[in-house]
């Protein structure tokens, strides 16, 4: 199916291939779907091809243009998808594309597949090849966090390393007036906390007799936190690198002033803790600590009386620039030891994904910069002005790996929302945002092509 004269056509058949990474048993389907995109480039006139052998699916990465072009930039994106979730929490079918009151919904229409086809239709309107040439990397590992995209761009690094920077629209944005440059992503750490208090799991008679795990994990969980929320990791905020400009400030403040985040996340307050920026932006800014699950004893149907052994909890951390994760880990290990009741043992395993990234001034990436102006220009064209440069608190692994390794700078794009519910039931995009990105990424590509 053509994108340019049916992208929403085509997004449809996107959205209704259910590219789970995380399911060992939709690799079949992943496959299939970067079959298709292949030979969608290629029908494009690109040189394309799926190169397995590097994560849980195939990575499409097709060519176009003269090598040694005035302009060359790479198109990253992903085609893989987070689990639905509870079908019950969805309006609609999660892999069927619809559109209602304004708003497309399916799983990934925002993250990462519905971007993804607007880079491709306005790709596809490029009118003169002589001064432009594009690389599109498309994989499907990113909600797994990308574990061997590294190793593909280290074995394609002469391919690869020419050219300018790389694109991608996998970032957010306030709202659908309003697209973002992102300026910062955080880095990522994820790991697993294991509390042991006996060796074996005791009956419950013996209840206020002997320790119970998962209360003292509960215990040992909520030491991480100060009551404020900050982290209290002794030193966990040290090494922070990027300091707060005027600019960027503004930009939050306006946010904070027009924007109450809380109502669209569902949650009864934000945090006030790291003055002077508005809770609005703190994750932007600074790093974090979360739980992000909590388990032990009997968690099946009906009653078990026991007294659990073990309890384990789940945990990841976002990093900004300047931190080492490896100083990080050390210093959670270090901090669960010594929080360790002395009648318990306590495991603590992380695993580092990537670090956190940051776009340089324009003396130092000049290249970038001039890309971003004419970027943001092509932006004001369709919304009308010109996009706000922000901090993002999530992580793209593959923007860490393309400057470690290839040494290239990233253009961040945020045309999803806050309200997309991306990772959650009903996620959406708002059917304008759409059609103005796609017709922001045209008037961007062919300006690059003069």
């Amino acid at each position: 199916m053509p994108v340019g004269s049916a992208p929403l056509e085509f997004l449809g058949e996107l959205v209704a291939l259910r590219t789970i990474s995380a399911d060992p048993n939709r690799r079949p389907v992943l496959a299939y779907t970067a079959n298709l995109l292949a030979k969608t480039l290629s029908d494009m006139g690109f040189s394309a091809l799926c190169e397995e052998g590097y994560g849980p699916a195939p990575i499409v990465w097709a060519s176009r243009g003269p090598m040694g072009a005035k302009n060359s930039l790479i198109i990253y994106g992903h085609y893989d998808v987070q689990p639905e979730g509870p079908r019950a929490d969805w309006h609609s079918d999660p892999f069927q594309l619809v559109e209602l009151d304004g708003l497309l919904y399916g799983r990934g229409v925002a993250d990462d597949k519905g971007p993804i086809v607007a880079l491709l239709a306005a790709i596809g309107n490029v009118r003169n090849w002589e001064n432009l040439r594009l690389t599109v990397l498309l994989e499907g590992g990113e909600e797994v966090g990308s574990p061997e995209f590294g190793d593909f761009l280290r074995a394609h690094r002469d391919e690869l390393a020419s050219h300018l920077a790389v694109l991608s629209a996998d970032c957010g944005c306030p709202d659908e007036n309003t697209p973002t440059i992102i300026t910062c992503l955080r880095g990522i750490i994820t790991g697993e906390l294991t509390l042991r208090t006996a060796h074996r799991d005791i009956h419950s008679g013996y209840g206020g007799c002997v320790p119970n795990a998962v209360q003292e994990l509960a215990l040992l969980c909520s030491k991480f936190h100060r009551e404020d929320g900050s982290v209290a990791i002794p030193h966990f905020y040290d090494g922070i690198q990027k300091q707060i400009d005027r600019e960027e400030l503004a930009a939050v403040r306006s946010l904070a002033e027009r924007e109450e985040l809380a109502d669209i996340l569902g949650v009864g307050c934000l945090r006030d803790i790291f003055s002077p920026v508005p809770p609005r932006a703190v994750h932007g800014f600074f790093p974090s600590l979360e739980w992000n699950g909590i388990w032990g004893g009997h968690t099946g149907e009906g009653s078990k009386t026991i007294i659990p052994a073990a309890a384990y909890a789940k945990f990841s951390l976002r990093t900004v620039p300047g931190q080492s994760a490896r100083v990080l880990c050390a210093a959670l290990e270090d901090f669960a030891q010594r929080n360790c009741p002395p009648y318990g043992t306590v495991e603590l395993h992380c695993a580092i994904h990537g670090p956190a990234y940051a776009i340089g001034g324009p003396s130092e990436a000049p290249e970038l910069h001039r890309l971003l102006v004419l970027l943001e220009n092509s932006l004001a064209q369709e919304f009308g002005h010109l996009p706000l440069r922000l901090r993002e608190g999530g992580s793209i692994g593959a923007v860490s790996d393309f400057k470690e390794i290839l040494g290239l700078n990233s253009l961040l794009l945020g045309v999803v929302p806050t309200a997309s519910h991306i990772h959650a039931p009903d996620e959406n995009w708002p059917i304008q945002s759409f059609h103005k990105t796609r017709c922001a990424l045209s008037a961007f590509f062919n300006g690059l092509a003069r």
